[in-house]
């Protein structure tokens, strides 16, 4: 069990590209629709509950993907494996970032990287407000929290906006059907 979630993590780690929110997005497709190791409603809390923790949500998604695979050692083999191609590639660009930081081609290469990050966070986004996102008063929630937080990027926006969010879920979407908290919390 160790290395199947070791290596699943390893692969996306060398794949996947375009920061924590996109990443979520990868992991969203891998394990959930294409391996069937979480449900949609597990994901979404692990999703949702990352976000009021300090630090990267993917890191914390995938952590408690791993988890639940594997229990400590499977969260431990999923840091690990998605973290480890980073931190090589990381140490490359650093090595050769200051020989080639003037040179066209490496220039381009960053540019096109950047772009490519880019589409896949739009992806990411798209494709779980589809799963997420499913009434209009969800819609129109999430939109406004995107506005709200391309107005106030910096600071204590993001607290706020949460903070705000579950006020604002808590009255208007209280009567909407929800599903109970199904993921374990310990072991």
């Amino acid at each position: 069990m160790f290395f199947s979630v070791f290596w699943k993590f390893f692969l996306l780690g060398c794949t996947s590209f375009g920061g924590p929110a996109a990443h979520i997005g990868y992991f969203r497709k891998e394990f959930v629709e294409r391996l069937g190791w979480a449900t949609e409603t597990e994901y979404a809390q692990w999703v949702a509950l990352s976000q009021i923790m300090p630090g990267p949500g993917s890191s914390q998604v995938g952590f408690a993907m791993g988890y639940h695979r594997g229990g400590i050692l499977g969260a431990v083999a999923a840091f690990v494996g998605f973290t480890l191609p980073s931190v090589v590639l990381m140490c490359l660009f650093a090595a050769l970032g200051s020989q080639f930081a003037d040179d066209v081609l490496f220039q381009g290469v960053l540019a096109a990287l950047k772009l490519m990050a880019v589409v896949v966070i739009l992806d990411a986004i798209w494709s779980m407000g589809r799963s997420f996102c499913q009434s209009y008063r969800t819609r129109l929630v999430a939109l406004l929290s995107m506005v709200f937080i391309l107005l106030w990027p910096l600071g204590l926006s993001g607290l706020l906006l949460v903070l705000l969010a579950g006020a604002v879920g808590a009255v208007w979407l209280a009567d909407t059907p929800t599903k109970t908290f199904s993921a374990p919390v310990s072991r």
